[in-house]
């Protein structure tokens, strides 16, 4: 997702300096009385990749510019001054990116939020930060809890060698990270011998109080106050639910963009029938003027024939 949200903020900083290009060659033009259409339409064509990616809001002025603003209010365009966005890593989102803007006239650079953002970029960071976010979270407390949980019963038995048991698994020393990093300890690894199975050091070999307390941990409610399947269980299933909620909005989203859009075409788009109209009323009009001509033409060659 973060490689994602790279090659949209660079594809909109590029569409937004074209845009701010773009207002400045129209309004020149239009302040000379002319029309340029195809100026117009590579514009507008622009603003729509732009609101795709962003969420932008076009903002029209009495100059023939158009400002370009995001969603939260900030203004990524001004007739033809273009702020830019740039990417830095957030540590505390585990060195997820961060959206930057930085304004045209130099001042202060701002965090941008996934809620000052909307389209295809809004949309990666609430999915990232959201639902994925929420499980990668749970799966790391998980991870932290049950480990931790193991260790704690395994330090209060007795090995074989009658010392008290050390870590059976190494989680990091916070639940941020656990579970990328949670793995057996290689020197319980190496020799099975450094299980603590027995809960006294007067009874080894032979007793397995403490073995039986590790299996144990498996039904032992964690910080969530479930176990660990159980807790698993449920981060599975609270993604799943997520999913089908992100399914379900993303359905209707698409069902009102078309909506609008046809809505949009209809009132500035091109008929093809009216166009054709057009075309073979043109068409008969220069034919008819085509026969004018010609008649005027042979008037005239008649005129000259009678002086000679």
């Amino acid at each position: 997702m973060d490689s994602s949200i790279t090659a949209a903020v660079q594809q909109v900083n590029a569409s937004l300096k074209q845009v701010g290009d773009l207002n400045r060659r129209i309004s020149v033009i239009e302040a000379s009385g002319s029309q340029p259409t195809d100026l117009l339409d590579k514009r507008h064509n622009l603003m729509d990749e732009v609101a795709n990616l962003i969420g932008a809001t076009q903002v029209p002025d009495a100059y023939g510019n158009v400002s370009l603003v995001l969603p939260g209010g900030t203004t990524l365009l001004s007739a033809s001054s273009a702020a830019e966005l740039v990417l830095q890593a957030d540590t505390p989102n585990k060195g997820h990116l961060d959206v930057v803007f930085t304004p045209a006239d130099g001042s202060a650079k701002v965090v941008l939020r996934q809620t000052d953002l909307g389209g295809q970029i809004g949309g990666l960071l609430a999915a990232r930060d959201g639902a994925l976010g929420k499980a990668s979270t749970d799966l790391d407390s998980l991870a932290y809890d049950f480990g931790t949980t193991v260790n704690a019963q395994n330090r209060a038995g007795y090995t074989l060698y009658g010392t008290h048991g050390g870590d059976v698994f190494n989680v990091g020393p916070a639940a941020f990270g656990a579970a990328a990093v949670i793995a057996s300890d290689p020197a319980l690894t190496g020799d099975p011998s450094l299980i603590a199975a027995s809960g006294t050091d007067t009874g080894i070999p032979g007793d397995a109080t403490n073995a039986q307390a590790l299996v144990a941990t498996q039904t032992a409610p964690l910080s969530n106050l479930l176990d660990v399947q159980k807790g698993l269980a449920k981060i599975v299933s609270d993604f799943g639910t997520a999913s089908a909620d992100a399914k379900d909005a993303a359905s209707f989203d698409k069902s009102v963009l078309t909506n609008l859009e046809n809505a949009r075409a209809s009132t500035s788009g091109v008929s093809m029938d009216d166009e054709m109209v057009a075309l073979l009323q043109t068409q008969h009009a220069f034919e008819a003027l085509s026969k004018v001509i010609n008649t005027a033409a042979a008037l005239l060659q008649t005129l000259i024939d009678l002086k000679t």
